[in-house]
């Protein structure tokens, strides 16, 4: 058997991490992901790397984007041919560094439906080494995503993920001359509404290295799920919205001090003649403006159903 590769620890930017914005934040969404016991919470987040086992499970719980996957997930997707079927893996398994990333247990909600919106065909989730390998707890979670998904969506999810302990032979999608065009037109406008969601390409020197906090910037999971609204139909795209997406509750308390506009990570409040406005398509429902707002004037909610505070599933594939 081959020797697994080493995954590595997820890129942390510090003065992303909401207790570093402000020092009264409660957030624990990556310690409450971790199950190693690498993450410290001793006034900003900070990894164990003798413990972190790069399972990347705690980047699909930080909502501000200071703890994220290196990799680019969109062009891994991307870069493949319109007519192939999406194979992937993780670098523990020998398949082509096309298709591999860091460990399966990263795809969050946000991800799940990035892949549900761009391959209509089945998506093959290679799981070969899983069942041995240290990171399993991480792909239970995992799994856990795609049933609520379906149930929140009443979308095909479960049908559409198919866990393989073996790589398939790789398949081609046949597509008449209309359908391939239309699949090429599909992946230029999910590639330009992820692009404009996120913003810049590149950040400040200070914003890679954890120093910048006047950095705005969407994290890589808004990103995806931008590029996944724009490339389905109206009726998905509100469903997508409804779940994965949120609003502000304004109180008359505001005083129109505008500090929530200043400490947002992400840049979705901004400032108006009055109170500050919400762009929904930045805002990740982090609380951080709720937390630092000392009127208690901003609430925020999901849309529509919040997916992540149902109760843990059982998955059909055991």
């Amino acid at each position: 058997m081959n020797k697994p590769e080493k995954t590595g620890s997820p890129r942390l930017t510090v003065s992303r991490c909401l207790r570093a914005r402000f020092n009264e934040s409660r957030c624990a969404r990556c310690l409450d992901e971790c199950v190693y016991g690498a993450i410290r919470l001793d006034g900003v987040v900070r990894i164990d790397s003798e413990r972190c086992r790069g399972c990347m499970a705690c980047t699909a719980g930080c909502p501000s984007g200071a703890l994220e996957v290196a990799h680019d997930f969109q062009r891994i997707v991307e870069r493949r041919a319109p007519t192939d079927v999406l194979i992937l893996g993780c670098t523990r398994h020998p398949l082509d560094p096309g298709n591999r990333v860091p460990c399966l247990g990263m795809l969050s909600e946000e991800h799940l439906v990035y892949l549900f919106a761009s391959c209509p065909a089945p998506i093959s989730l290679v799981t070969a080494s899983c069942a041995e390998c240290e990171n399993a707890p991480a792909i239970e979670r995992m799994k856990d995503r795609i049933v609520r998904l379906e149930r929140s969506t009443r979308l095909p999810f479960v049908e559409r993920f198919r866990f393989v302990t073996a790589r398939p032979e790789p398949a081609k999608r046949r597509y008449d001359r209309r359908s391939f065009f239309t699949e090429l037109k599909n992946k230029v406008v999910s590639q330009v509404a992820g692009t404009v969601a996120m913003g810049p390409a590149s950040e400040p020197e200070g914003a890679r290295t954890g120093v910048d906090y006047s950095s705005k910037r969407i994290p890589q999971r808004s990103r995806l799920l931008a590029a996944a609204i724009a490339r389905v139909p109206p009726d998905q795209a509100r469903t997508f919205g409804d779940l994965l997406r949120f609003r502000m509750e304004l109180s008359e308390s505001c005083d129109g001090c505008f500090g929530c506009v200043a400490v947002c990570p992400t840049g979705a409040l901004e400032s108006s003649s009055q109170a500050p406005r919400l762009n929904e398509a930045a805002c990740t429902g982090c609380e951080l403006c709720s937390e630092f707002c000392a009127n208690g004037a901003i609430r925020t909610h999901p849309k529509g159903l919040a997916a992540a505070n149902e109760p843990m599933v059982k998955y059909p594939w055991k």
